[in-house]
């Protein structure tokens, strides 16, 4: 919860202060009163539960100190002179509590809490961060203060390492990537600056170690202070195994040595297909504990990363009692989580543009209570205008070739409406070649006009679609499906950041709520790649584009209307493929369409008289019921192709250039 004056605190203990007058502003106080008894703020506040978050409101109010100020100086400069980045006024202010919690912590008093940051993608609020670092850095005060960044790419990393303009013996790397390592110093304990990823730091709690005690993670043999989570996070880790995953280990677990390995996988297959026998039922899942084995060998039993996964939630679930769920997609779910945060993380600073759309951080907020909300205007997106096809895109969708083919042909339109020279973002579902379905981005590109157009038609996958200035300068992005999950999973992300007891119900209400933040989460985040990310008077520029293909239907669909609260004062218009889909060309109109456009893509060019005689038609008939005919025309149009014909003679069909 937000406390912003002291009224919201009065209004939130319930209590009606009794001011005594005084002489002096300074003189006056306020006095609590219990049953008639007076007792001090801090006593109330420390009764009531709210003593931390309050110690921490009050912390913000005071004004900058050196590190604080000399961050916000600089970053003054930097979006001036180099970025032409122009936040108003009540932005600042949310770009200033950034810097004063990361001087907080710098300076050892910042409390004991995860601070959030939900400032909108592209205002600044990493390069707050980093001028927070430099200035650190710089400042002999700090000379014993280490800052850790947890990061969700390891493409990021590079670029920090540049604007902070580290030496290498100033910071160091730890990931899964040695050419990464390989960058800064080698010894992490010495350098002041680490680099690591939000997964490392999961991999090291999952076995309840605490963070003083992750010694890869320490600068000096000491915890490093400053700590700064960018883009999302969960309390928790999400655990859910379907029975047709399930299915799938006890095959490779046979195959391995070991009576006691072969009675496991019996038990799972036992397990597996009993679960629909018990679907708004409780059930204690197969015991792995029993037999030693720790996750990194259990994981690696198994050869498919899915199965891997699948692996990884049996073990953290293994023993306990679990809620079952039907899902059409998974088949029978089970469902659970795993804190992952070690309770001394905090203080931690988080940067999550999406902070006021996901419900798992209310939930965080008000369940745990370890959340802070910094202040976090929001941005006006006047500039932005939002043309959304209903259709049916989802991952599970684009695996038939038709439905894929179709998505295809309507992202093709949307793209030739833009102008040639425009850069246009795509962005797709991940294709799994391996299970041999159809490739979107190849669908795409092979119905662009050829020569390409002058403007690149980029491409990124849900799932890389976060943390990334690399597209800024595309005014237009093509959102082709959007990114969702599973309902277990939702309920399981919304139940750990509850930290919710598997027997205490979790509304439909709450699972909707989550669904739908969820979603709005990676829409923005996705959307945000483009040129939304840049402000100017407090919002987007003007001329940005956002395509986005999804279903609106109220059971499994997104609703459109969300997509004015994810882009405030944006223009939202309804979009449809303008002219035929060629799937509605019939006859011999379908059958010239086919034949020419074969004949451009191998030879460059084709004769209207080449394409009487593969139909078999007169002169007459070709210029009368074909040559013109608006579907061919529109459909021509639509892969780039146009008709040069002088009067009277012979045209021939090539791609405009």
């Amino acid at each position: 919860m937000a406390l912003n004056t002291f009224g919201d605190i009065a209004a939130l203990l319930g209590v009606e202060p009794e001011t005594h007058e005084a002489a002096s502003v300074e003189e006056r106080r306020v006095v609590y009163r219990i049953g008639g008894v007076e007792i001090t703020e801090e006593q109330y506040l420390t009764r009531i539960g709210m003593r931390d978050e309050y110690r921490a409101w009050k912390e913000r109010q005071r004004p900058l100190g050196k590190l604080g100020s000399v961050t916000i100086a600089e970053t003054e400069r930097l979006f001036r002179d180099d970025y032409k980045h122009d936040p108003n006024t009540e932005q600042w202010k949310g770009l200033n509590e950034i810097a004063k919690v990361y001087e907080e912590m710098a300076e050892g008093r910042a409390e004991k809490a995860f601070y959030l940051s939900s400032l909108p993608t592209g205002m600044g609020k990493t390069s707050v961060a980093v001028q927070s670092t430099k200035a650190m850095l710089t400042d002999p005060e700090f000379k014993n203060v280490g800052v850790i960044y947890f990061l969700s790419r390891l493409e990021e990393i590079d670029r920090l390492v540049k604007d902070m303009a580290l030496k290498p013996e100033t910071f160091a790397v730890l990931t899964s990537d040695d050419t990464l390592n390989a960058l800064g110093n080698p010894v992490h304990d010495e350098a002041r600056v680490l680099f690591t990823t939000q997964q490392r730091l999961e991999n090291y709690s999952k076995s309840g170690t605490a963070f003083a005690a992750m010694k890869d993670l320490r600068y000096n043999g000491k915890p490093r202070q400053v700590r700064v989570w960018d883009e999302a996070i969960l309390p928790s880790l999400v655990l859910t195994a379907g029975n047709y995953a399930l299915k799938r280990l006890p095959l490779e677990l046979h195959q391995r040595k070991g009576d006691a390995l072969k009675k496991l996988a019996d038990e799972i297959d036992d397990f597996a297909h009993s679960l629909k026998s018990h679907i708004g039922e409780y059930v204690t899942m197969p015991d792995i504990d029993k037999t030693g084995l720790d996750l990194e060998t259990f994981r690696s039993y198994f050869s498919y990363s899915g199965d891997k996964d699948i692996a990884e939630a049996l073990w953290y679930l293994s023993g306990h009692v679990v809620n079952v769920h039907r899902d059409r997609y998974s088949g029978n779910v089970t469902l659970g989580y795993e804190d992952i945060l070690p309770d001394d993380l905090a203080p931690m600073l988080i940067l999550d543009a999406s902070g006021d759309l996901r419900h798992t951080y209310r939930f965080w907020e008000s369940n745990r209570r370890t959340l802070v909300r910094l202040k976090s205007p929001k941005k006006s997106y006047a500039g932005l205008t939002i043309r959304h096809w209903d259709k049916g895109a989802g991952s599970n969708k684009q695996r038939d070739f038709k439905a894929a083919s179709e998505i295809a042909d309507g992202v093709v339109k949307m793209i030739a409406e833009i102008p040639e020279d425009e850069p246009v973002l795509v962005v797709h579902h991940k294709v799994d070649a391996r299970k041999g379905q159809p490739d979107i981005v190849r669908e795409i590109e092979k119905r662009l006009p050829r020569p390409k157009r002058q403007g690149d038609v980029r491409f990124i996958n849900w799932g890389r679609h976060t943390a990334t200035n690399e597209f800024r300068d595309c005014r237009y992005v093509i959102l082709a499906g959007v990114w969702t999950f599973p309902p277990a999973s939702y309920e399981a992300m919304g139940r750990g950041a509850q930290k919710a007891k598997t027997e205490e119900a979790f509304s439909n209400d709450d699972l909707k709520a989550t669904r739908i933040g969820e979603i709005s989460h990676h829409v923005l985040q996705a959307a945000g790649r483009g040129s939304i990310r840049k402000t100017v008077n407090g919002g987007c520029p003007e001329g940005c584009y956002l395509y986005a293909v999804f279903s609106s239907r109220s059971d499994t669909g997104f609703p459109k209307e969300q997509l004015h609260t994810i882009f405030p004062d944006a223009a939202l218009e309804d979009w449809k493929p303008e002219g035929p889909d060629e799937a509605r060309l019939s006859g011999n109109v379908r059958k010239a369409f086919e034949f020419i456009a074969s004949m451009v893509e191998r030879l460059g060019g084709c004769a209207t008289t080449a394409v009487m005689r593969h139909l078999g038609v007169s002169k007459q008939n070709f210029n009368g019921n074909i040559k013109n005919h608006p579907d061919l025309v529109a459909a021509l149009k639509g892969t780039g192709i146009v008709l040069d014909q002088l009067p009277g003679k012979p045209g021939v069909y090539r791609v405009k250039g």
